[in-house]
């Protein structure tokens, strides 16, 4: 048996079909036969280490959405999120939620930003655009 396999485990495995310039999916986790960590790589990645324009990771890079604990994304669900719209427990954002928030319009225990819904105070600019943003969904469910 190969020496080189002996030293890799975990899983990769990623579509044949692209999709700008990535493949369709990429699931990844593990260490491979040089010893160096993977990276999914894809339209849809999925791993430890994750980039793609929807991803779920440890830690990952996505062009539209992602998930995972330490994440970087426009749309981002993670422990530390970092994006336009930030959701988690430490979250950076233009719109962040969290146990601790930053943005121009924060909801948190802890917030900061011009716009703040935390326990302390209640600005009515963010109750307004909630009421929006649950009128965009329940549109979106009729349709």
């Amino acid at each position: 048996m190969n020496d080189k396999k002996l030293n890799s485990f975990g899983f990769d495995k990623k579509s044949d079909k692209i999709i700008f310039g990535l493949p369709l999916y990429h699931i990844s986790w593990g260490v491979d036969e040089n010893k160096k960590l993977r990276t999914a790589k894809g339209f849809f990645a999925i791993g430890q280490f994750a980039t793609g324009y929807f991803v779920i990771a440890q830690f990952g890079f996505a062009f539209i959405f992602g998930f995972g604990q330490f994440i970087l994304a426009p749309i981002s669900v993670a422990q530390f999120s970092f994006g336009v719209v930030a959701i988690g427990q430490l979250s950076f954002g233009l719109f962040a939620i969290g146990q601790f928030a930053i943005g121009f319009t924060a909801i948190g225990l802890i917030a900061f930003g011009k716009h703040l819904f935390t326990p302390e105070k209640h600005d009515p600019q963010v109750l307004e655009f909630l009421k929006k943003v649950l009128e965009f969904f329940k549109m979106l469910i009729k349709f």
